[in-house]
């Protein structure tokens, strides 16, 4: 009975979620849209991460009406970061070009605090850039300038002299995407899934976990032979 119920739990969770993704594609416009730039950009990534078929094509050609001259989105770098993110899933010329655009904008983008470094960072990142090496400064040194040496949090601006919740959160997930040449957006975009660890990275440490075990085996069987090999030998004395 309680592997029963257990099942019809995990059938209905499952049965809601993708309710939840149904109902979210209710709430597609006719000309594709979800509303603005972020909430059509996070529509788009959440309906992808289910595997919902939707209007994509037309979500695609409103998100493109978004696009301002100067290659941004919005009003943000936060948006452009996030259109990037979608645009660097489509293969088509136009979404293609859009995102070049984007990705112009946001490296030449002087962000003045973290929090919009940050975003710039994954911005450059989701789109298939290395944060490391362009424009002209370090982006990497530039957003450790902000961390507070005594807790390692992060200040939103360099002459703040309080420690910011949202720049460290965005801190830390622009940090993330760089280590793992891709944002949580994008990873949850691609699989439904936000891995933190990869298999491959961990196969050495597995790999010597496996050795340990084997020497620690061995170890005991030789002890447990030998004690049993003494003990014959006494045996054998004493007789």
């Amino acid at each position: 009975d309680t592997e029963q119920n257990d099942t019809e739990q995990d059938n209905s969770d499952k049965t809601k979620k993708y309710t939840d993704a149904n109902d979210l594609k209710e709430m597609q416009g006719e000309n594709g849209s979800f509303g603005d730039v972020e909430t059509h950009c996070l529509a788009m990534m959440a309906l992808s991460s289910r595997d919902v078929i939707y209007a994509s094509t037309k979500a695609y050609e409103h998100l493109l009406t978004l696009q301002n001259e100067d290659g941004s989105f919005g009003e943000s770098v936060k948006e452009t970061a996030l259109a990037v993110c979608v645009l660097s899933f489509s293969k088509n010329d136009k979404e293609t070009e859009a995102l070049a655009e984007a990705l112009a904008y946001l490296v030449d983008y002087e962000a003045d605090n973290a929090v919009d470094l940050s975003w710039k960072i994954i911005g450059i990142t989701d789109g298939g850039m290395d944060a490391n090496t362009v424009g002209d400064r370090d982006l990497l040194e530039t957003l450790l300038s902000y961390q507070n040496e005594n807790d390692h949090s992060y200040y939103l601006t360099s002459s703040a002299n309080q420690s910011d919740d949202e720049a460290t959160v965005m801190a830390l997930a622009a940090l993330d995407a760089m280590s793992r040449d891709g944002s949580m957006f994008k990873r949850l975009t691609e699989n439904g899934e936000l891995s933190f660890y990869n298999a491959e990275d961990a196969k050495p440490l597995i790999y010597f976990g496996i050795g340990l075990l084997v020497v620690s085996v061995a170890f005991w069987i030789f002890i447990f032979l030998h004690k049993k090999s003494n003990k014959t030998l006494e045996e054998t004395k004493t007789y």
